[in-house]
């Protein structure tokens, strides 16, 4: 779906994105956000209307936000924002967001402004389009995402120590590209790493992926079943260091899951027919978006071996 870059009345517009990056860029010609773990979307605002749409133009439906859109102070807009669930302490926490459960608050980070008032504003530097957006959220729910001009290395220790999703970072003056990948935006995802115990392994050329989990007393609880990140290195190790620690038994002992969750994920005991168990002496660290409220693993990937 393409923007129409002149028309007066609001209206979908296609998501700019950004390019992952392993270092952010230095401060003198960027500022920075912090990336909120949720929903990417377009919020329009035309009067008493609102609507809310995904990145690939979807409608969604999340009163709350919807209803704090109304509260911008302008007739009408386009706003790309973020639509995030909060949760006790006050971090996003996409597993509730994604199960809408009702027992997290939804709200809207609102970070860019691409029309307000019959006009279309994409053109104007990112400073300018900011500052307009901040006026408007003034005395709304909208939240409105801060830019932050400081050292890249400290802000990301603090995300770290927070367990948030990441950084944004974006090139001063420049302006808004619908649907494009530019390199003006950049992304950096911050994630947790821990070392857990290999209990067994999904075998396929010669490893499909393995099954990892951690001790609480004397018991191993599973945590995740992960492959992304085992290379044909990493696989080859692990065969080879795996022989003779094969056993019967599965290891964990909250498995099986009755299901798969909402994404796909868990062992049920199905899937354990096919697992190959070892006993739980070989350990890898895991890089990971966050723990879920069942336990579980987020995007869970294989740094090391330990």
């Amino acid at each position: 779906m393409n923007p129409i870059t002149n028309r007066s009345r609001p209206g979908f517009v296609t998501p700019m994105l950004c390019k992952e990056v392993s270092h952010l860029p230095a401060p003198d010609s960027w500022f920075y956000e912090i990336q909120q773990d949720g929903y990417r979307a377009l919020a329009v605002k035309d009067r008493s209307n609102v609507s809310l749409f995904s990145r690939t133009g979807k409608p969604l439906d999340f009163p709350e936000a919807r209803e704090a859109v109304r509260q911008l102070h302008a007739r009408s807009a386009v706003i790309d924002c973020e639509l995030v669930a909060l949760d006790g302490e006050g971090k996003p926490c996409f597993e509730a967001l994604a199960t809408a459960d009702g027992h997290c608050p939804i709200r809207l980070y609102a970070f860019d402004l691409l029309h307000v008032n019959g006009r279309n504003v994409m053109s104007e530097p990112i400073e300018r389009r900011k500052e307009r957006l901040c006026t408007m959220t003034l005395d709304s729910s909208v939240l409105f995402a801060q830019s932050l001009d400081c050292e890249p290395d400290m802000l990301v220790e603090h995300v770290k120590e927070l367990s948030l999703e990441g950084v944004v970072a974006k090139r001063k003056g420049s302006t808004y590209e619908p649907g494009q990948r530019s390199g003006a935006w950049v992304k950096m995802p911050v994630n947790q790493e821990a070392e857990f115990f290999i209990g067994g392994y999904a075998p396929g050329n010669p490893i499909e992926s393995v099954v990892i989990g951690y001790q609480s007393g004397r018991r191993l609880l599973f945590a995740a079943e992960v492959q992304t990140g085992l290379n044909q290195e990493l696989r080859r190790k692990l065969v080879a260091a795996a022989k003779g620690l094969e056993r019967t038994e599965c290891p964990f002992v909250n498995l099986p899951d009755k299901r798969h969750d909402k994404f796909g994920e868990g062992i049920t005991a199905q899937d354990m027919k096919d697992l190959v168990w070892l006993e739980p002496r070989l350990t890898a660290h895991i890089g990971f978006r966050e723990w879920t409220r069942s336990r579980r693993l987020r995007t869970p990937a294989i740094l090391r071996l330990g």
